[in-house]
């Protein structure tokens, strides 16, 4: 019951962004030109270009119940008026040894790779956009314990869905800093989370001198 609540939860989420992405998406088709080139401190950018997300944070592994660290890394790539995605993601209940930096290699692993086709909505200083489609996930769960007090694990791998929300607020116009909202959902490992993130646009195509 539980399992079911957090993932529609997030879906709710994702189809309440989306409608929002959308209506703003409608509003800039109105616009003249939501895409043209535009210059500042003579440098020439181009709204709604690609970028790259590099993402950490904390994650909630539905079926084992328990809070795990995460890494994130996506492209996001524009073709034409579609925005296309792929990335890597990773879960695990430690990467990190307690109050030090030396890196734990934990049995119990998520990973996930995945595709999907999403919406962006960009202003000068934010960035909004939704992104969802399968995924191909791989690794390591809990399986029991034995009567002699032995962790016994299996490993899977199958297909799944990956969905992401990400707010950017941009330190300048093609670099920025936000929090995105994430959900695997798999048969064996899945979970939501939220992560700090770093966005680096490819949106700068020039200067004046």
């Amino acid at each position: 019951m539980k399992k079911t609540h957090y993932i529609f939860s997030l879906l709710f989420l994702i189809v309440l962004s989306s409608n929002i992405l959308l209506a703003q998406e409608q509003d800039n088709n109105k616009q003249k030109n939501p895409d043209e080139e535009f210059v500042f401190e003579n440098k020439i950018y181009k709204p709604n270009s690609s970028w790259l997300s590099l993402g950490v944070g904390s994650s909630y592994d539905i079926n084992q119940k328990q809070f795990e660290q995460s890494i994130n890394f996506d492209l996001h790539v524009r073709v034409k008026k579609i925005f296309l995605n792929g990335g890597y993601h990773k879960s695990s209940d430690a990467f990190f040894q307690s109050g030090t930096v030396q890196q734990v290699h934990s049995i119990q692993t998520l990973n996930d790779i995945h595709l999907g086709v999403g919406l962006k909505k960009e202003k000068f200083k934010t960035s909004l956009s939704l992104f969802a489609g399968p995924s191909y996930v791989y690794g390591t769960t809990y399986d029991f314990t034995d009567s002699l007090n032995v962790d016994w694990y299996r490993k899977f791998n199958n297909p799944g869905i990956y969905a992401s929300i990400q707010y950017t607020y941009k330190i300048f116009y093609d670099l920025g800093v936000g929090a995105s909202l994430y959900t695997s959902i798999n048969k064996h490992y899945s979970v939501v989370g939220i992560q700090l993130h770093l966005y680096f646009s490819n949106a700068l195509k020039g200067t004046i001198r």
